[in-house]
């Protein structure tokens, strides 16, 4: 058996959207408007229109999606107040923008997700 110790994540996250320069940050819209995260700029990475970012790295929520797609999540994962767990988060929760998890309220990635959901509240 595998634990969890030895399993490593991927440095760097396929985002799943656009990358617009806003100067010493990106901000990065989810496909089809299904939310927007803001990351400093030594965090993402473009090459040839595809847009990558940095895993366990600083990012805030600026517009959280509209709709809600849970793929891959058990009902266990989903609190009362409709937060996605995410144990490494500060807050426990996260929401998935662009295919890339995101702790709700500090921020900051924390690995991939499916589907599209948002912080409570």
């Amino acid at each position: 058996m595998i634990s969890m110790e030895s399993v490593r994540f991927p440095d760097w996250l396929h985002f799943k959207g656009t990358a617009e320069d806003e100067g010493e940050t990106y901000l990065l819209r989810a496909q089809d408007g299904h939310g927007a995260i803001r990351m400093p700029k030594e965090h993402v990475a473009i090459h040839e229109g595809i847009v990558s970012v940095r895993n366990n790295s600083p990012a805030s929520i600026v517009e959280r999606p509209k709709r809600r797609v849970l793929v891959g999540v058990l009902a266990s994962e989903v609190s009362t107040q409709g937060c996605v767990r995410q144990d490494d988060c500060p807050t426990k929760c996260c929401a998935c923008i662009g295919l890339v998890r995101v702790c709700c309220n500090t921020g900051g990635t924390r690995g991939m997700c499916l589907g599209i959901w948002s912080c409570p509240g």
